[in-house]
């Protein structure tokens, strides 16, 4: 599991863990019952209504470890790709931005 930041995602209803020394790290975690959701690929959790695809865009060709990861109030998802670019993730679809340099 990531092991830089907890954040809590009310849109989602679950707490992620996110954040590992030079790797992807995204895992939302349901609380309640302990399981464990990672938000790369379909292949791992092919039963969350909000992960369809595998990441692609930013997110496919880099890391989420070193920056932090927010959860917007109205559910867009943020992460600090490899220390120096704020990328907006599309949870739903797969894709990932840059929305600054």
């Amino acid at each position: 599991m990531g092991n830089r930041w907890l954040t809590w995602d009310p849109t989602r209803d679950v707490m992620w863990s996110t954040g590992r020394y030079s790797v992807r790290q995204m895992i939302a975690v349901d609380l309640p019952t302990g399981d464990r959701v990672e938000a790369f690929c379909r292949a791992s959790n092919p039963d969350a209504p909000w992960r369809n695809l595998c990441l692609s865009g930013v997110m496919a060709g880099g890391y989420q470890g070193e920056g932090g990861f927010w959860v917007h109030p109205s559910g867009r998802v943020f992460a600090v790709h490899e220390s120096f670019t704020l990328v907006e993730v599309d949870l739903l679809n797969g894709n990932s931005w840059r929305v600054s340099l």
